[in-house]
């Protein structure tokens, strides 16, 4: 059974916009029940309104770290029918170390509290739950927001490519630890990091450059990626990542070294 046939409730962190809110719609669609957080009250209110039943929303801001673990209790609370949460939300900001006015302490900051400490409590307080369920024979699965640029970093984007190979080592790190858990969670827990190419999103439109690489459109990347996860797990495919464009090749060159390496080692993830 793919990745996708087994997602029931999905909680998607971070659709309120870009990938994360078509995830949302493209979920929804086929039928889902989606629970979609963001810091925009807003846009919650109106994708629920016009997405209509079968949706939940929460208007929430991870880089709330304090109180992040109690939020993310209340929603299971709520939702204990919850057997998939993706974690889409992600802070991107170009900027050259060379030059200290392109960026800013409080900028850094929040990139990284975004990209990794967020999603590293985020892990924490979702992944008990998850496996909870795998350990009853429920099938569950985790996926987190990567990028090829985890994989090969970009001079424009040091800190973004920076976080993201931190977010690839953290979605290796957990399928080593489900590798070494108990069989029904080893069988039924699933751990995916998607990894995009350059999206069109309002993510990059303040720095898109006519004359530069072009971005994949991103009604693309949702047909490549629901592709993608819709083969991952089935015909005994190993649940890894799903990689679009040009975070294929980067991806695979990883599987082929690296990933070569911790296999032949017994630490596979």
């Amino acid at each position: 059974m793919s990745v996708l046939n087994t997602i029931q409730t999905i909680l998607i962190i971070g659709a309120t916009s870009g990938i994360g809110e078509q995830f949302a719609r493209r979920l929804h669609a086929i039928g889902k029940k989606v629970i979609i957080t963001g810091r925009r009250a807003d846009r919650l209110a109106s994708i629920q309104s016009e997405l209509g039943s079968n949706v939940s929303t929460y208007q929430w801001d991870i880089t709330d770290l304090p109180n992040l673990s109690s939020q993310a209790s209340e929603i299971l609370t709520q939702h204990p029918e919850t057997n998939s949460v993706f974690v889409v939300s992600g802070l991107g900001n170009v900027l050259n170390f060379l030059d200290a006015s392109t960026s800013s302490d409080a900028k850094l900051i929040a990139e990284c509290t975004t990209n990794v400490t967020a999603p590293v409590l985020l892990t924490r307080a979702f992944m008990p739950h998850l496996s909870a369920l795998a350990a009853k024979g429920q099938k569950s699965s985790f996926l987190l927001m990567g990028s090829g640029i985890g994989f090969a970093p970009n001079p424009f984007f040091p800190v973004y490519g920076s976080t993201k190979a931190a977010i690839h080592a953290l979605a290796v790190a957990l399928r080593q630890s489900v590798n070494k858990a108990e069989e029904k969670i080893k069988t039924n827990l699933s751990i995916v990091e998607v990894a995009p190419p350059y999206v069109a999103t309002d993510f990059d439109k303040g720095f898109r450059n006519p004359k530069g690489p072009q971005p994949m459109p991103l009604e693309e990347f949702m047909d490549e990626t629901m592709k993608g996860l819709s083969e991952l797990g089935e015909d005994g495919k190993t649940i890894r990542e799903v990689a679009v464009g040009s975070a294929g090749p980067r991806v695979d060159l990883w599987r082929g070294s690296l990933g070569k390496y911790l296999k032949e080692a017994g630490m596979e993830g």
